[in-house]
This record gives structure tokens, sequence and C-alpha cells, in this order.
């Protein structure tokens, strides 16, 4: 899914995303800034987190 399917800007503060693993194409950090030019957060997990968003390559822990 891209970011852009995700709907319209304004609804952007309601979405929090967390990113775990390792990521193939780009870095975790450039996904984070993808998400927060949108006007969404990019934060640990937590109660409030909207999308889990896994990497290829993650750890057993």
């Amino acid at each position: 899914m891209s970011l852009d399917s995700l709907g319209p800007r304004e609804y952007g503060a309601k979405r929090r995303f967390c990113f775990a693993g390792i990521f193939i194409f780009k870095s975790r950090q450039n996904c984070e800034d993808a998400v927060i030019g949108r006007n969404m957060k990019a934060e640990g997990v937590s109660r409030r987190t909207t999308h889990l968003v896994i990497g290829e390559y993650t750890s057993d822990a």
C-alpha cells in the first residue's frame, strides 16, 4: 500500500505509524520522514498506533 492511497491529508493527524524491522528499498528514517511529511505521526508502538509497518527483515525478539 502506498502512502498516497491513505486518503486526504486532513485525516493524516489521526494516523500513527510504527515501523519495525529492516526495509529493503528505503531506510526506516526515509519511511518515517515520508509519513511525517504527510501530516501523520511516526512513533513507537502504543494503543494509539493505527498502522504497524513491518520490514522485510525482523529479529526473533
